[in-house]
């Protein structure tokens, strides 16, 4: 049995090693939510887990975001992706055991 602890370490570890990534797309299924800082000074969020609850499927959610993007890109300062670590390490730990055989 693992303890809380200890996914909380391999958490912080997954952490630390996606902050030095040099990551050029993410597929949303690994994200948390999305936050969009329009030049105005709001922020628009869009998190993805409960867009998921509400019914939507992740090509919907891609597009939902792809249409916003393409509407408001005059107006977007910045965007913030929040990565769902839990998501991620799940999937590399997965195929890293696949890999070497574990």
């Amino acid at each position: 049995m693992v303890k809380k602890s200890d996914k909380d370490d391999d958490l912080s570890r997954w952490e630390n090693i996606l902050a030095d990534a040099d990551i050029k797309t993410i597929p949303v299924n690994f994200l948390s939510e999305i936050k969009i800082k329009m030049l105005d000074g709001t922020e628009e969020v869009f998190d993805i887990a409960k867009l998921k609850k509400k019914g939507l499927k992740l090509k919907e959610i891609e597009l939902l975001l792809s249409e916003f993007v393409d509407h408001y890109d005059d107006d977007i300062d910045s965007m913030d992706f929040v990565l769902n670590i839990k998501a991620v390490s799940k999937v590399v730990s997965r195929k890293t055991k696949r890999l070497l055989g574990d």
